[in-house]
């Protein structure tokens, strides 16, 4: 989705604060990607009409999982929607399905 990460270490004369910068350079798009996954299934999980139709919402995010709340008696078909949300959240510029 796009993100800059400044890193300075990569310039210090201290061998270990640079190799700090590079392990951070490494670890950027990785977290930034996994970020935008989640992100973008939480977005179709807000927008969810199915989700909304049962008296389901969205209530946090914390690290790769989502809290959701509703009617116990619906919680079978808001799994399901749950399920196809978060591992289609790019379906709509035609990515594939993650596998689970």
């Amino acid at each position: 989705m796009g993100r800059y990460r400044f890193l300075p270490e990569l310039r210090h004369k201290s061998k270990w604060v640079r190799a700090h910068g590079e392990r951070a350079a490494i670890n950027s798009p990785v977290q930034g990607g996994a970020a935008d996954v989640v992100m973008m299934a939480m977005l179709k999980l807000h927008k969810s009409p199915v989700l909304r139709y049962l008296g389901y919402k969205l209530l946090l995010q914390v690290h790769d999982e989502v809290i959701i709340e509703g009617p116990e008696e619906h919680a079978e078909a808001a799994l399901r929607e749950v399920k196809a949300c978060m591992t289609s959240p790019f379906d709509a510029i035609g990515l594939s399905p993650l596998k689970v």
